[in-house]
Order: C-alpha cells, then sequence, then structure tokens
C-alpha cells in the first residue's frame, strides 16, 4: 500500500494496520468485554421480543419467531412473519 505524502512516496506495510487493529482490541478488559457482550444479548432479546409480538396476527407462533430472531438473527426472524400467511 502507497501512501502520498507531500508529493513523495512512501510505502507502509500492511502488518503496520494489523498491529493498531489487534493493539485496539487488546485495550479492552474481560469486565468491558463481558459488557459488551451482555449489552449485544440483551439487545438481542428485545428485538427478538419486538419481532415475535410484531407476528401475533400471523399464523407462526410466538416462540417459534422468538426463537428464529434469537437464534439466526433478527433480520431473518422479520422476514418469516412477513412471509407467513395471516390469521383469518
Amino acid at each position: 500500500m502507497k501512501l502520498k505524502l507531500n508529493g513523495t512516496h512512501k510505502t507502509q506495510p500492511i502488518t503496520m494496520y494489523k498491529n493498531n487493529i489487534n493493539m485496539f482490541l487488546l485495550s479492552f478488559g474481560p469486565a468491558q468485554i463481558l459488557t459488551f457482550v451482555v449489552l449485544g444479548l440483551i439487545l438481542n432479546v428485545i428485538l427478538a421480543r419486538l419481532i415475535a409480538k410484531s407476528a401475533s396476527h400471523k399464523k407462526i407462533n410466538y416462540w417459534t419467531v422468538f426463537f428464529v430472531s434469537f437464534f439466526f438473527s433478527p433480520i431473518v426472524g422479520l422476514l418469516l412473519v412477513i412471509a407467513s400467511p395471516s390469521k383469518s
């Protein structure tokens, strides 16, 4: 990768950027990493519940949508709700 600095070319190895990323990731302690994981799980549960509640007018079960949204992705759960037929 070449960088242009004041009309001159300077070549910097890509490992410099990898080292910066590694230093950034290593700057977090165990408590911060645990906090990120817990907040991610809480956000995932909230999104899965919202999407499962949106399936109340569909034929698909609440728990089916909840578990699909939680374990796969909220986007997959939302697509499942959109694709399922409405109750008559």
